[in-house]
């Protein structure tokens, strides 16, 4: 539990950039309130222009209706700028899954939305919120596209160590953290947070590393057979000379040339992993 709440603690970064951009929003609902005045009726107004002049502060107008934006979007699919809008709708009423799909709508019609590494990290956002909250699997990818576009984009490295971590590819984590506090004023609590977010990160990953052991296994034998090999083999592997002996012979048909250190190193991983083998038998 502690180790996961590192990786949340950066979350509320967006969302603050979210709320000082509402602040910016203020003056569409009294425009729209104008037009209501005159018109009677707040479905005259232009909901494209509406639409328009929302995008341009990245937040959702008050009074805008969701009817009135789909209904626009039929009359109009290819308006990116729509498909935006929606989104950010949908994402603010907690529909994650019908945001996601809004906003790969608008990322697929769209060449500058498509360049755009902001609405990537926010199409991500959405995926994340429909699987619970984690950013691991898909998520992870698009926030990687997000990189892609704008290697520097502060969201896109918060998020990137977040889908890192929840995967549990704690160095990934660490580095895109790192790449993040670079960019952060010194001192700052932003710049703590993901300091030490950072670093959990990388006590982490040096504790999970794997042994070279394991590495010479994982990359050349589990490729020829399952690990339950190893329980079926016990008639052959009694001890840890045999073991040694065994390792030895699967590298050799496998046509592998390990070295007698890489030998004993991979041994050494399968009896702490299946065999458990009293350590005072092994040898060196």
């Amino acid at each position: 539990m502690a180790a996961a709440a590192f990786a949340w603690v950066l979350r509320p970064l967006f969302a603050r950039h979210r709320r000082v951009v509402l602040a910016l929003a203020a003056a569409v609902p009294l425009a729209a309130a104008a037009l209501y005045a005159f018109l009677g009726n707040v479905r005259a107004v232009d909901v494209g222009r509406t639409v328009d002049a929302a995008t341009a502060l990245g937040t959702v107008p008050a009074g805008l209706l969701r009817e009135d934006l789909v209904a626009a979007l039929a009359r109009n699919p290819r308006d990116a700028r729509g498909w935006v809008m929606l989104a950010r709708l949908e994402l603010d009423e907690d529909r994650f899954a019908d945001a996601a799909r809004a906003f790969e709508r608008a990322l697929a019609i769209s060449p500058k939305a498509d360049r755009d590494p902001t609405l990537w990290c926010e199409y991500a956002d959405a995926l994340g919120m429909a699987q619970g909250g984690s950013l691991a699997g898909r998520p992870r990818q698009i926030v990687m596209q997000a990189l892609a576009r704008d290697p520097s984009h502060r969201k896109a490295l918060e998020m990137a160590g977040s889908g890192a971590f929840d995967e549990h590819d704690y160095a990934a984590a660490a580095h895109h953290w790192r790449g993040l506090l670079a960019q952060l004023p010194p001192g700052s609590q932003e710049a703590r947070e993901v300091g030490a977010a950072a670093a959990h990160a990388e006590l982490l990953a040096a504790a999970y590393a794997p042994s070279r052991g394991e590495l010479l296994y994982e990359t050349n034998c589990v490729a020829c057979h399952t690990k339950e090999v190893h329980w079926r083999d016990r008639r052959l592997v009694t001890d840890w000379q045999s073991l040694a002996a065994q390792t030895r012979r699967w590298q050799r048909n496998a046509g592998l040339g390990w070295s007698d250190e890489d030998i004993d190193e991979v041994a050494r991983y399968l009896n702490e992993t299946f065999y458990h083998f009293p350590p005072a038998r092994q040898s060196g």
